[in-house]
């Protein structure tokens, strides 16, 4: 005969919870008798465990919303950055504008983004790109242009400025052109139109017949600074090496140069670029292009390259697309036939050289080289008004019209190494059209 006692023992009449949410019990041994006391603090503490896994993941979960919907996680050079943004307009940076051109029934219109600045947080700028990514950016917005003409065939390079077609390039390498191709990051090619340029200022703007392209972003270029890292991307010599990427910095801003008997105010950087990069973006750290590299100067400075800046060049295009057929030739006017760039007293004092008008070149066809004026010579009276900067000889020559003669005063050094001092000549010159100016010139 059984015993009940042993069979309630061998057999609960309900299950065991404990066991079943915690685990093994406790062996007995570890109990001292019967004490309700000392069997609770005997007892595992997988209650408070529990609380503390649940209490951790609450922090982890809170910090994440926090994250996503106040601040920003930023990785740059391989390190992590928190930033929470602020809900005024004391932000610590505002975003830029990324709009890129569009075209509307009064044009094209340019829209120059703000690089993202940064406020008295000790926090990493989120907007600084390294080079590769701002070759991946960029590189699909730049084009290569292949000229045929009178001239022979030449190749340059260009910014998409629309999705819709339109680009801005080099003047001075398609103004002969008879046929146009342009030859997109994909390799895809196209038969390009001229819409206009302004030679002056070396800028062109064609079309091609396409939807859905890569839009250039384009920047302030007063917020450029001497010492700014640049980018500039192009093809130099030849489509093999189509989208080729080279760095430098900003060596100088406002370089004042007259060329094409219009002055050019340019950016300057140790960027080494050959004619393949004309019409082709120089661009900040934040991927914004702020300037169109010119080959028209600079030819006889190797190692530095000069770009037009973006905030002039916007008038220009607009200009160009707006009215397009006034744009297709030479602009009119009154010129002396020379490039030049313009020495400020610092200049001229380091050069051992008065101020004024530094000649480069001299074109053949003008009056001033029948005169007998040649590069290295500086222009530092017109008469007799001084040239204490580049405004007071577009001054004089705005007050001009073709044909009126002027006396030139120009200080000529022969040998600017030895102790003697030059000798000052008087020219008597008349203003030539500067549409009739060739690209034939005496530059040494």
């Amino acid at each position: 005969m059984t015993d009940n006692n042993n069979l309630e023992k061998a057999y609960p009449t309900k299950p065991d919870y404990d066991r079943l949410v915690f685990g093994p019990a406790v062996p007995a041994s570890k109990y001292s008798g019967d004490d309700p006391e000392k069997r609770r603090q005997s007892e595992p503490n997988d209650i408070k465990l529990l609380a503390i896994v649940a209490a951790v993941l609450l922090v982890l979960i809170s910090g994440s919303f926090i994250i996503i919907t106040n601040g920003i996680l930023i990785r740059h050079n391989g390190k992590f950055s928190f930033l929470l943004r602020q809900k005024d307009e004391s932000d610590y940076f505002k975003p830029s504008v990324t709009a890129s051109p569009v075209v509307t029934d009064n044009g094209i219109d340019i829209d120059l983004s703000d690089p993202p600045g940064l406020g008295t947080a000790e926090v990493e700028n989120p907007g600084v790109l390294s080079t590769a990514e701002i070759a991946e950016k960029v590189a699909p917005s730049v084009v290569a242009i292949l000229s045929s003409g009178v001239d022979g065939q030449s190749i340059v390079s260009g910014v998409i400025l629309t999705e819709n077609g339109f680009i801005v390039t080099s003047a001075s390498a398609v103004k002969w052109a008879s046929g146009l191709t342009v030859v997109v990051d994909s390799g895809e090619r196209f038969e390009a139109e001229l819409v206009g340029m302004n030679l002056g200022a070396d800028l062109a703007v064609i079309k091609i017949s396409a939807a859905g392209l890569d839009s250039a972003v384009f920047g302030n270029s007063d917020a450029v600074m001497v010492g700014d890292k640049l980018v500039a991307i192009g093809t130099p010599y030849n489509l093999t090496l189509m989208g080729t990427t080279t760095s430098g910095i900003v060596s100088a801003l406002n370089r004042n140069i007259i060329h094409g008997g219009s002055t050019m105010s340019l950016i300057q950087s140790d960027i080494t670029v050959s004619g393949g990069f004309a019409g082709g973006p120089i661009i900040n750290v934040y991927g914004q292009v702020v300037g169109i590299i010119t080959c028209a100067v600079g030819g006889d400075y190797d190692g530095f390259s000069f770009a037009i800046p973006m905030n002039s060049a916007k008038t220009i295009i607009e200009n160009i697309v707006n009215s397009a057929s006034e744009s297709t030739a030479y602009s009119s006017g009154a010129c002396l036939g020379i490039d030049a760039f313009f020495l400020s007293r610092k200049l001229a004092a380091a050069s051992n050289l008065p101020v004024g008008l530094c000649v480069t070149g001299v074109y053949e066809g003008s009056s001033a080289y029948a005169e007998g004026l040649r590069a290295g010579d500086v222009i530092t009276e017109i008469d007799g008004v001084r040239l204490t900067d580049l405004l007071a000889y577009n001054t004089i020559k705005e007050s001009h019209s073709v044909g009126d003669i002027v006396e030139l005063t120009v200080y000529r050094d022969g040998d600017r190494f030895d102790d003697e001092e030059g000798e000052y000549l008087e020219l008597a010159v008349y203003f030539i059209d500067s549409s009739q100016m060739t690209e034939k010139k005496q530059v040494n």
